[in-house]
């Protein structure tokens, strides 16, 4: 779309607002995961469709 439409991108928004975070993902310390790493191992299979 950026090739044919250059002026559509120009234009596009892009400081836009995040309208809802789930606040409680954040409250729990069991669910954070400080590097990359610790992150693929403790979601892994987690987000892939069932």
């Amino acid at each position: 779309m950026c090739y044919e439409e250059p002026e559509a991108v120009k234009h596009a928004p892009v400081n836009s607002t995040v309208h809802h975070i789930d606040h409680d993902y954040f409250d729990d310390p069991a669910k954070y995961a400080i590097t990359w790493r610790s992150y693929n191992k403790k979601y892994k299979g987690y987000f892939e469709p069932k």
